[in-house]
């Protein structure tokens, strides 16, 4: 293979794809992925919280409410998300669904551009990051735009909780 690698197979040197690749389907702006969407998707996509079906993502607003929602000693998931990133824009209509998915769970999103705090006390440095939280402790966590493993991760969560 010539060192500039094989346009006909899409690879690039030594195996590195030249294009990322989506492997979900992508919200479109109707959907509510653009702040001035109608629908109210949460993370970087909407202020609002949403509260449709049995789920209800709650979107927190100062550090005292998510050290009190961390005090209350139940499973709690959070979507750590900052205004314009795609990647956390992407995530959310998944993260609301699960939250439907899962009524006996808490579901947040935290904007770390509005709540640095938060962000620098969980060390979280890529968008998205889900975590979920047994009280204060973190129990376990996906980083980035992976649905799979967000799913997997609910999945395991669901069966604990008996959902």
């Amino acid at each position: 293979m010539p060192r500039g690698g094989d346009a006909r197979c899409g690879l690039r040197g030594r195996g590195q794809p030249m294009y990322r690749r989506y492997w979900g389907r992508r919200p479109l702006l109707s959907e509510g992925c653009h702040p001035s969407a109608g629908r109210g998707h949460v993370g970087a996509c909407s202020a609002s919280a949403t509260a449709e079906g049995g789920g209800m993502v709650k979107r927190i607003e100062g550090v005292a409410e998510f050290d009190e929602l961390l005090a209350s000693g139940s499973f709690l998931v959070v979507h750590f998300t900052a205004a314009g990133s795609g990647a956390s824009c992407e995530m959310a209509p998944l993260f609301e669904r699960q939250s439907e998915e899962n009524p006996s769970v808490e579901f947040v999103a935290v904007d770390i551009a509005a709540l640095p705090e938060i962000g620098e006390r969980y060390g979280v440095r890529t968008l998205p990051t889900f975590v979920i939280f047994k009280g204060e402790h973190s129990r376990d966590s996906v980083i980035g735009p992976n649905q799979g493993a967000l799913r997997a991760m609910l999945r395991i969560l669901r069966k604990v909780t008996g959902d």
